[in-house]
């Protein structure tokens, strides 16, 4: 009998554990009227987020805000959340749903939110688009059975009233849109090409930007973020290096001037032998000294010159000319066509008349006249 019982218990065991692995995780809350439930909806290891959430029964909750519970900065406003983080390593967090049930909700009524997102990866590539969803129901609130009235007790003397505490401000989902597109603006800027006192003012108001991003604010803080760092990014000193620049280029020609690298170290080498000949007493030699080092001098000066100076290149171009001519001229080339055309026309025709000419009297000359001769006598006729 014990074995069998035994048997039992194990075969109930086994259908427990299945029942367990088969039944579907449901991602719930409840909660009573009045109460804020917190729904969280976790990432790990991204760079950034981008989504909405959408109720299926918003009308069961007085208020909806939202908690970033991470170390992306980002805006979350109008139910969209956008995130993001300018590290190299990623991100593990959360984005928390506060929602407050309503006074005058019924028990069993219930609304489910939906997280539809994207996540962004080191290279800023978007992933497919995902969905969580969480059910919010309203549970009744317990009934209490009534208690045995307790014997009255011996009146104390009142206290005196607390002052009524100020309750919590709420953040309102205020509009960043703007505070957002100053401070891209501001992080694509390079700071070596501005002054420091003006980079460091536009600093400080990006940083406060983007900590309003990250922790949110009222509007008039919001927009009082953005209207500062357009004004700082706008005031900005753009650094000049023009001269600099210039003067990098001139020292380069004398490093780069071979001739001029050895005069200068010549000259080096002179001044040295020039100061220890100070306490000489050889006048021939000081003179010769002084000669030799003011002559590497006006040398080396003359280089500095022509290094300074650019040099101007004289270049040589032909260029033809039209020369007007003397006499009359015309030109237009058929102008002087049609003078030869005119006598070769001429000719062709003279001698076409001169053809024809010859050809008439030849035909004239061949023609016979092949009319018969009549053997006729004038007396036949009185007969």
């Amino acid at each position: 009998m014990k074995r069998k019982m035994n048997r039992m218990a194990a075969l109930l065991l086994a259908v427990l554990m299945v029942v367990t692995l088969v039944a579907p995780a449901a991602s719930a809350a409840e909660g009573k009227q009045g109460e804020t439930v917190s729904l969280y909806f976790s990432f790990s290891d991204v760079h950034g987020i981008d989504g909405e959430f959408t109720f299926s029964n918003r009308d069961l909750f007085s208020s909806v805000n939202y908690v970033n519970s991470s170390e992306l900065g980002g805006s979350m406003a109008n139910d969209k959340v956008f995130l993001y983080t300018g590290q190299e390593a990623s991100v593990s967090g959360s984005v928390v749903v506060q929602a407050t049930i309503r006074s005058d909700a019924k028990a069993g009524e219930s609304c489910t939110v939906t997280f539809t997102y994207e996540t962004s990866d080191e290279n800023g590539n978007m992933s497919e688009w995902m969905t969580s969803s969480q059910t919010v129901t309203v549970v009744a609130a317990p009934t209490t059975e009534p208690t045995q009235p307790s014997q009255p007790t011996n009146p104390t003397n009142p206290t005196s009233p607390t002052s009524p505490t100020t309750p919590p401000e709420t953040t309102p989902n205020a509009d960043m849109s703007e505070l957002e597109r100053q401070v891209r603006i501001a992080e694509g800027l390079k700071e070596e090409e501005y002054t420091k006192d003006s980079w460091d003012k536009m600093l400080e108001d990006l940083n406060k930007g983007r900590e309003i991003l990250e922790n949110g604010g009222t509007q008039q803080e919001v927009d009082t973020a953005a209207k500062n760092l357009a004004d700082s990014i706008k005031a900005l000193v753009k650094m000049d290096y023009s001269k600099l620049e210039k003067a990098i280029e001139d020292a380069k020609k004398i490093t780069d001037n071979d001739d001029l690298g050895k005069k200068i170290t010549n000259l080096v080498n002179e001044l040295t032998g020039c100061i220890d000949k100070l306490k000489s007493r050889d006048q021939k030699e000081v003179d010769e000294a002084a000669e030799k080092l003011a002559k590497l001098v006006e040398e080396i000066a003359a280089e500095l010159e022509k290094v300074r100076t650019p040099q101007v290149v004289e270049v040589e171009k032909k260029v033809e000319v039209e020369v007007p001519p003397k006499g009359e001229y015309c030109n237009i080339p058929m102008h002087k066509v049609w003078p030869v055309l005119f006598f070769v026309s001429l000719a062709v025709n003279v001698a076409l008349i001169v053809l024809i000419i010859v050809y008439i009297s030849k035909k004239k000359k061949n023609q016979k006249d092949n009319t018969p001769l009549v053997d006729y006598d004038i007396a036949d006729d009185e007969n």
